[in-house]
């Protein structure tokens, strides 16, 4: 199978996450990386990792603009059935096998997604059908009391850490104005592409989380800006994946709680800005 991640200035982050992909994902046909950026010291950012990552495909989609260089992507180069797509500020730290993914994927016609971005232990376990290999949720499930629970397990459509169906993700890209992954996803989760599907599977074992340094939505306050990590980059200096372990980190119970923080509620798949700081800090030289 297939990835494609989305990548914007973030050079950095976009390191560890093909780094981490190496160390734990299997079954990889190719790794896509569709990138923009917003000067040419961003752009020297990518040609570095162009140069380390010599068997990743790397895209500028500044000619084609987002949508259309997705479409050619999806419709011309890639012709699996299922896809991954993803962002740059993921860390994989458990190892997943695509290829038994998408063969559960494939058998399973009533599903919309396949997602491996969530840990289900935290959740209310009623609301999950074991199948041995994999979970799903009904999403016509009700009773579930959390309106962000409700929301994180039926949630039709991902742009990150989820196998869809290449030609859903083409069918909605005929969607016009899709300029950036969050606009794919909003539009994906009106989408009856993806609402008309009854499940959404979930690996067992959450096996990616998504460190959000800096983020577009300004879910909370930056960390470092996106200029400062992509100097370290550029000064060959990486976050070193050796010296921390993920799973050790804990979940912000102010997600179950209903807390909100900032415009955005903090969510169970990413690293709590608490443990930004002690990631971006452990760092080697290439």
């Amino acid at each position: 199978m297939d990835i494609i991640i989305f990548s914007k200035d973030r050079a950095f982050q976009l390191y560890t996450s093909l780094e981490t992909i190496k160390k734990h994902v299997s079954g990889i046909n190719n790794i896509y990386v569709q990138f923009n950026y917003s000067n040419n010291n961003y752009l020297e950012g990518y040609l570095k990792l162009n140069n380390i990552f010599e068997d990743v495909i790397f895209i500028d989609e500044t000619s084609f603009g987002f949508q259309n260089t997705l479409t050619i992507l999806l419709r011309d180069e890639i012709k699996s059935t299922n896809v991954v797509l993803e962002v740059d500020d993921t860390i994989y730290y458990r190892n997943l096998n695509l290829n038994k993914c998408d063969e559960l994927f494939l058998n399973s016609p009533d599903a919309g997604k396949y997602c491996f971005g969530i840990d289900y232990l935290i959740f209310d376990q009623r609301w999950f059908m074991d199948h041995q290999s994999h979970l799903s949720v009904d999403r016509n499930l009700k009773n579930i009391k959390l309106p962000l629970q409700d929301l994180s397990l039926k949630y039709p459509f991902n742009a990150s850490s989820a196998i869809h169906r290449r030609q859903d993700v083409l069918n909605l890209l005929k969607t016009p104005n899709i300029n950036n992954p969050v606009q794919l996803e909003i539009e994906g989760s009106n989408s009856l592409i993806f609402n008309n599907y009854k499940y959404n599977l979930f690996n067992k074992k959450e096996v990616v989380k998504q460190i959000h340094t800096n983020n577009s939505l300004n879910r909370y306050k930056e960390v470092y800006n996106v200029s400062y990590l992509n100097d370290l980059i550029l000064n060959d200096e990486v976050i070193d994946i050796n010296k921390f372990k993920v799973e050790s980190f804990s979940t912000d119970m102010r997600w179950f709680n209903g807390e909100e923080i900032g415009r955005f509620p903090i969510f169970p798949w990413e690293i709590p800005p608490i443990h930004h700081k002690e990631i971006i800090n452990t760092r080697r030289k290439l």
